[in-house]
């Protein structure tokens, strides 16, 4: 008996395999254990986009690059933009390491959150998006912004500087 060709995609940062070339939304969901799958609302990883994936949509699998899942509990899709773009989310929440890895926004540009008067998103928040509307975040290069230390002027990145970066901009010979 001849190998069968194996078609593969990654769901929640696991390779799976299948046989057939084409497969539904209920058919990902089902591979891996999420049952009842209608429980269960699954996210295709675009280029810089995002999109949600119904349980009789079909999905090709055997084109280049390989698809790219991740799944949620729950029966809602949320919707935001980032630059501009449209992105479908599984979770009233998405961190900002999300918003960036999707996006591919580099590390020196900072996250603006257009819906709280342009608040500059740190590393570690989170964008609510349960709330009204679509909530819009942009980016823009990071300006630096200059500081004090011994008496020399510093220039970092806008936002949180820990004790310890503080520690070597002020001592640079010490931490080396």
């Amino acid at each position: 008996m001849a190998n069968a060709t194996r078609y593969r995609y990654r769901l929640n940062e696991q390779v799976l395999e299948t046989n057939d070339p084409v497969v539904t939304g209920r058919d990902i969901r089902a591979q891996s254990d999420l049952v009842p799958v209608s429980d269960y609302i699954l996210i295709e990883l675009g280029d810089r986009t995002t999109r949600s994936i119904g349980l009789e949509e079909s999905i090709e699998l055997s084109g280049d690059p390989m698809p790219e899942f991740l799944s949620f509990s729950g029966d809602r899709v949320f919707s935001l933009t980032i630059n501009e773009r449209g992105y479908e989310w599984g979770a009233e929440e998405i961190p900002v390491s999300a918003i960036r890895r999707h996006a591919a926004i580099p590390d020196d540009h900072e996250l603006i959150l257009d819906s709280e008067g342009d608040r500059v998103l740190e590393d570690d928040d989170v964008v609510r998006l349960k709330g009204k509307g679509v909530e819009r975040v942009r980016s823009r290069p990071a300006e630096l912004v200059c500081i004090i230390v011994n008496t020399r002027q510093k220039y970092v990145a806008p936002g949180r500087i820990s004790f310890a970066q503080l520690v070597a901009l002020a001592f640079p010979r010490l931490t080396a």
